[in-house]
């Protein structure tokens, strides 16, 4: 691949920007302002699969990002595009859930 056509393919995946979102138990689906529809398996982003419902309402989008400020959470269209999986290690992810677990009310 030469180098414009490598400087094209970056920009056309920092291009697409974000005009809606929505999660549900098992996917997340972005609809792009140029008329695309991303869909992706929830599961691909453990945090958001382990989050309660108000969680993962709510959201906040920058453009070309989706964040959940609750579960520290960010997605960009980008990696969507190129159908890359969090990244998150398995302890991490250990560690986030037992640092939400609420303590049992006696």
């Amino acid at each position: 691949m030469n180098i414009a056509l490598a400087q094209l393919v970056e920009m056309e995946l920092d291009r697409p920007e974000i005009q809606n979102v929505v999660v549900t138990d098992e996917s997340v689906i972005v609809d792009l302002q140029d008329g695309r529809t991303l869909i992706v398996p929830i599961l691909w982003y453990p945090r958001l699969s382990y989050a309660r419902v108000e969680e993962r309402q709510n959201l906040e989008i920058n453009r070309n990002v989706i964040r959940w400020p609750e579960i520290d959470e960010e997605i960009n269209v980008r990696g969507m595009l190129l159908g890359r999986k969090s990244g998150e290690s398995a302890e991490s992810l250990q560690r986030w859930l037992s640092e939400r677990r609420e303590p049992i009310q006696h």
